[in-house]
């Protein structure tokens, strides 16, 4: 009988020391409405500036990528002069044999011709995935020109840069559809960087028909 009340008395303890705990835990400190009021205030200024950082960052790397591709363009271009005698491919039109040159764009901004390039249709757009606009000058390479040779192209490649004219522009755009960026190249810079060809100046020319002219036969 003494070895039974003692096990009882101890199962009654165990009750009551389960039953104190229990008490204990639903007793315990929750978060009160101010505290996670001010928790989700903080998680959202943390959010905020990390998505306006990841904006920023992509907006710098698809800077990176449109310079780079239109780096590889002028290259490319560069190339395409050497091997075609000082001669500009004329610009591609969006919605008829993309990517391939069309004299009738020769006064106007169409895409770059990438299929005359011979490069990969990804070097032709910036880095959001727009078209690079493209558009040369008509009188590229010519030294001396006619009253006809005048009436082609725009103004902008005799004026934008001085003393010297316009090769070719490249534009871009951005998703409202507005220019976004504009370069203008220079024919000079753009021979001596950019394609083997040494072009005759005005002088060498003048010297090379007194020359032509003075011979006896």
């Amino acid at each position: 009988e003494l070895f039974f009340t003692k096990c009882h008395n101890i199962k009654n303890k165990l009750q009551l020391f389960y039953v104190k705990n229990m008490v204990k835990k639903t007793h315990l400190k929750g978060f009160s409405l101010i505290e996670i009021s001010i928790s989700l205030i903080i998680l959202g200024i943390l959010s905020s500036i990390g998505i306006s950082q990841l904006k920023l960052m992509n907006k710098v790397l698809s800077q990176q990528k449109t310079q780079a591709n239109i780096d590889f363009v002028i290259k490319s271009l560069g190339v395409y002069c050497t091997y075609k005698a000082l001669k500009l491919p004329f610009p591609s039109k969006m919605d008829e044999n993309v990517g391939c040159q069309n004299e009738n764009m020769q006064n106007s901004f169409g895409i770059i011709p990438f299929k005359s390039l011979g490069i990969m249709e990804k070097f032709a757009k910036d880095g959001n995935g727009r078209w690079i606009l493209y558009k040369m000058n008509p009188n590229f390479g010519k030294l001396q020109l006619t009253p006809s040779d005048k009436s082609l192209g725009i103004r902008d490649f005799h004026s934008e840069i001085a003393g010297d004219r316009v090769a070719f522009v490249i534009k871009t755009k951005n998703a409202k559809n507005e220019d976004e960026l504009t370069i203008w190249y220079s024919e000079k810079n753009f021979i001596a960087n950019y394609t083997n060809i040494r072009q005759q100046t005005e002088h060498e020319i003048k010297k090379a028909e007194i020359l032509d002219n003075n011979l006896v036969f």
